[in-house]
């Protein structure tokens, strides 16, 4: 590998004109600049480099740079899975108390909180994991449902929900830190009578496939093995999309469109089109929602932003379904 990396760095060195970066002599600061410039633009073997070596820390070492931990079977999984920080047990209590606030905040108004606690990856696909996670993070979904229960809010166990699903239809991807349009649909299917019993809008819905994309995984990026990937088992993944539509024949040609009663707020995993959340829960509700999730914000900003906001106060919402990663709930602030 070192010789193969040499000798790309060797035949880069003389893609340089070097004739053109040494014609005025070292006079100053300015050729050492002007040559590590122009290596920097010929050279590809810090890329090659790279990729040569991430591919070897991969492939014989099965490990990742920092930010993912690698599973067997090409699982990949966020580190953010395994932080057990000393104040595990304060953040966890701080966030079940703004669970709490929230949902003592929407019904002053008359608004359901729907809440979707999503279990992590690495609880449901636990058998794909390389090595443990810490206790304390293991059990902290079971610690997270029960600190709501003492506050008042209902949570469904969505863990058991999505560990139910067949192999065939995994919860989540491979490679990325999102559930499948199986988990989507899944814990839409759980949520939706509550949905139906906070609201009386109805609105028909009917789903169609309209084929699939290739997803590579967010967290192949801590993996950088470059062109190299598909030789590791690593290519990109065709996930089937959905996409949901009123029914035909539910509106007539000079119906109003249905009102909206109910708002989606979350993270990517609601936000994101790619796995049709959004969708999965108008169909299997027959509620018509908008979708106020916002990707890489965490759970908790969009929710505030909507309580802060006049939105509530100014629509007839009935619900609101808060879609809310487990690993949040002990993220520092920063990470949100």
């Amino acid at each position: 590998m070192m010789v193969l990396a040499g000798a790309v760095g060797l035949w880069s060195a003389f893609q340089i004109d070097w004739r053109a970066q040494l014609g005025s002599g070292f006079v100053d600061g300015e050729t050492q600049i002007g040559l590590q410039a122009a290596f920097e633009g010929a050279v590809i073997h810090r890329t090659v480099s790279i990729n040569l070596w991430s591919s070897f820390r991969y492939g014989f070492l099965s490990e990742a740079a920092v930010g993912a931990v690698v599973g067997r079977a090409g699982w990949l999984f966020s580190d953010e899975e395994y932080l057990a920080t000393p104040d595990f047990d304060a953040r966890l209590e701080k966030s079940l108390d703004r669970i709490a606030a929230a949902q003592n905040a929407l019904a002053q108004h008359d608004i359901a909180l729907i809440l979707a606690l999503v279990p992590d990856k690495a609880r449901i696909v636990a058998d794909k994991l390389r090595r443990p996670r810490p206790q304390v993070v293991e059990a902290r979904y079971a610690q997270a449902l029960a600190g709501l229960l003492s506050r008042g809010v209902h949570a469904v166990d969505l863990a058991q929900v999505l560990a139910r699903l067949p192999q065939g239809a995994p919860a989540f991807l491979m490679r990325d830190t999102h559930w499948t349009p199986a988990g989507a649909h899944a814990v839409a299917r759980v949520l939706a009578p509550e949905i139906r019993e906070a609201t009386q809008l109805r609105s028909a819905f009917e789903m169609r496939a309209t084929g699939t994309i290739e997803n590579s995984g967010d967290l192949l990026a801590f993996i950088n093995a470059g062109p190299i990937g598909p030789w590791l088992g690593l290519a990109p993944l065709q996930v089937t999309q959905f996409k949901v539509f009123p029914k035909a024949g539910s509106i007539g040609l000079f119906d109003e469109s249905p009102q909206i009663g109910t708002y989606l707020v979350g993270t990517s995993f609601s936000a994101n089109e790619d796995w049709n959340f959004l969708g999965f829960l108008k169909l299997e509700s027959e509620t018509d929602i908008l979708n106020m999730a916002q990707a890489g914000a965490g759970p908790f900003l969009p929710m505030e932003e909507l309580l802060a906001s006049d939105t509530l106060r100014k629509n007839a919402i009935r619900a609101v379904v808060w879609e809310v990663p487990e690993r949040y709930l002990t993220l520092a602030e920063k990470q949100e």
